[in-house]
């Protein structure tokens, strides 16, 4: 879905300004459907919707642009391959196309509030993080009434001196069920651990893996 390549545009957009809201629609001909409209990425309230085109990226492209301008934005254009982006910023929102080339064309319109801006995690969660975590990306979605968080993370901490704090974090937390398991790696691919718990309404599950510096994804969703 390339989400990340979303959340590192907005840094660059949110300086910008225009007279109005900003756009909230690709051109009028592309056919789409909600992706989620209950995301928080990073703390900031996103939508998201998937679009499909018959026309080239490059023509989409171009077309919201004009229609954009036209309608008094300062629309900016990237490219990350195979993705064509365009976004523009307004008072209280951020926008962005991107596309790429499929039969047609493809992707992925968002539109971010940060005016809305929350915080990214709980305090709970954030307690259950061991010393010297960065959190590089959250991800909050609600499915169907189902709240979920995804949480991307490194460490400059050996994986086993971080898994070990998370392991005694969650049974201090009184997270029931606490489970520590070794994933085997294939081929070319390093193993690491899983890590899952529950607790509070709540799943806990983590996979982590790195040597000397830790990577890890953790997801924290509420059960089935």
């Amino acid at each position: 879905m390339r989400i990340l390549l979303f959340i590192h545009l907005l840094a660059a957009l949110l300086g910008s300004s225009a007279a109005y809201a900003c756009p909230i629609q690709p051109p009028a001909q592309m056919q789409g459907f909600t992706v989620s409209e209950e995301l928080q990425i990073n703390g900031l309230p996103t939508a998201i919707y998937q679009v499909r085109s018959a026309d080239s990226a490059e023509r989409i492209i171009q077309q919201t642009e004009r229609e954009w301008k036209a309608q008094g934005y300062a629309p900016r254009r990237h490219r990350d391959s195979p993705w064509l982006i365009i976004s523009a910023a307004g008072d209280d929102c951020v926008t962005a196309l991107q596309m790429k080339d499929d039969t047609g064309s493809s992707g992925f319109l968002s539109v971010s509030r940060p005016n809305k801006a929350s915080a990214p995690m709980d305090k709970d969660t954030m307690r259950l993080l061991p010393a010297g975590t960065e959190v590089e990306s959250s991800v909050r979605s609600k499915d169907q009434g189902r709240d979920g968080l995804t949480l991307i993370l490194s460490a400059s901490r050996p994986n086993a001196q971080w898994t070990g704090e998370l392991v005694r974090r969650l049974e201090q937390s009184r997270w029931d069920a606490v489970n520590r398991q070794t994933v085997e790696g294939s081929g070319r691919q390093a193993g690491g651990e899983r890590i899952t718990a529950v607790g509070k309404g709540r799943q806990f599950t983590a996979i982590v893996w790195g040597g000397k510096r830790t990577e890890a994804v953790i997801t924290i969703v509420e059960p089935l």
